[in-house]
């Protein structure tokens, strides 16, 4: 079965507890964020909106830091209404269209993207301009950006070397914020999704994952489910 490598996950998963981040500690978050540090030329509003996106997609960091104004749309299923991101990777080559809920801090989030054109970057102050990068790591090759050119390394090869991972200055603020990964966020998403009832296909879509085995470990119940299970017992 695959495995879990955030530390936090795994120490929940240990303790045979999950304590899933709801949307009152992000709400507490999101007030101190005037207060926290930030790169350059970040805004507030782009800082919080980061962190709302990071909280309800369960997108990677590398897909974070290639969004733009236009993967960020608005669209009604039936009679609800809902905001769309298109997140599109290198890892998988899956591209995907996931629905965010409306509410009053995604609503800022879409405002503040639809006041910039089409194809800016969302999080221009968090992507790294570097000439060398890692894009994404399949089996036991890297796929790196040095120079400007794509090329492909094996492991050994790249351990040599220097290079930065693609959105590794989003995950760096997001833990300084929180004092949790963003990798963390993209567990937390699913695990929410598997506690309300939702399809491994369903789990595995907005995972953006090919393999549905990669779905398994968030078969698990948190402990406000278990508290409820207690009723019935």
């Amino acid at each position: 079965m695959p495995t879990i490598k955030n530390e936090y996950y795994l120490q929940f998963m240990k303790e045979g507890l999950i304590e899933l981040v709801n949307e009152e500690q992000l709400q507490e978050w999101l007030e101190e964020v005037p207060n926290q540090k930030k790169p350059k030329k970040c805004s507030n509003e782009q800082a919080k909106t980061l962190l709302t996106i990071v909280y309800y997609s369960g997108a990677r960091p590398s897909e974070l830091a290639d969004l733009c104004s236009k993967h960020f749309n608005k669209n009604k299923y039936e009679r609800t209404r809902v905001y769309e991101l298109t997140l599109e990777t290198l890892k998988g080559g899956i591209k995907r269209v996931i629905p965010i809920p409306v509410n009053p801090e995604t609503t800022k989030a879409f405002n503040y993207a639809k006041k910039l054109y089409p194809e800016a970057y969302l999080f221009a102050s968090f992507r790294h301009l570097g000439k060398n990068s890692i894009h994404w790591v399949s089996k036991k090759e890297v796929y790196v950006r040095e120079n400007g050119v794509l090329t492909k390394e094996n492991l050994q090869e790249t351990k040599n070397k220097t290079y930065f991972r693609k959105g590794h200055k989003i995950n760096d603020y997001i833990t300084l914020w929180t004092g949790r990964p963003s990798y963390f966020f993209r567990h937390n998403r699913f695990s929410i999704m598997a506690n309300k009832g939702a399809s491994d296909q369903q789990i595995q879509f907005v995972k953006g994952s090919k393999s549905i085995k990669s779905v398994e470990p968030y078969k698990h119940l948190s402990s406000n489910t278990k508290k409820k299970l207690m009723k019935y017992f």
